[in-house]
């Protein structure tokens, strides 16, 4: 960017002294004859300076007319180099324009994808372990609900089992203890008996 417009200003700095030295070369020289002391007139056939003058003021118009083109060539050359380097500051400004919205829009869409993703994946592992959480805790709930019920089940057949056997051994109890009683009585029955026959 920077060569390119010290290109440009040495350009036109060259085509600027260039032109002045041109100017300055085609002015007419003081010593020619002023405007206020113009010579008399004299023709053409009585003077024998008249063809010498005719053919200076020629070579004059002619040096002149090539100069003015020259001129304006070189201004041409200076405005055509001026527009093309204003042309390509002007491409270069609006690529490095392009160049830098094109950066920031794929810049921005990558952060936002990567935003995306992350948030995506962010929520994957909550739910992850949010679920993963809830198995544990229903699996542990289950485990002791299980647990409790098998504890009650086994403490209820204990009990059972206890009462059974007490109520088993009160009757053995009881049993026995009717047993013996009525084997007492016929033993006295039979006491009373012999003792009433002697």
């Amino acid at each position: 960017m920077n060569w390119h417009k010290l290109r440009q200003l040495l350009i036109v700095f060259i085509a600027g002294i260039f032109f002045f030295v041109t100017t300055a070369c085609s002015a007419p020289s003081v010593s020619e004859t002023p405007d206020n002391e113009q010579a008399p007139d004299v023709p053409a056939e009585l003077s024998p300076e008249g063809e010498s003058e005719t053919t200076e003021e020629s070579a004059a118009m002619e040096e002149e007319a090539v100069e003015e083109e020259s001129a304006a060539a070189e201004e041409e050359m200076v405005e055509e180099e001026s527009a093309a380097a204003e042309e390509e500051m002007v491409e270069e400004e609006s690529a490095a324009a392009e160049e830098e919205m094109v950066e920031e829009e794929s810049a921005a869409a990558e952060e936002e994808a990567v935003e995306e993703e992350s948030a995506a994946a962010e929520e994957e592992a909550v739910e992850e372990e949010s679920a993963t959480a809830e198995e544990e805790m229903v699996e542990e709930e289950s485990a002791t609900a299980e647990e409790e019920a098998v504890e009650e089940e086994s403490a209820t057949a204990e009990e059972e089992m206890v009462e059974e056997e007490s109520a088993t051994a009160e009757e053995e109890m009881v049993e026995e203890e009717s047993a013996t009683a009525e084997e007492e009585e016929t033993q006295d029955a039979a006491s009373i008996s012999h003792l009433i026959h002697v």
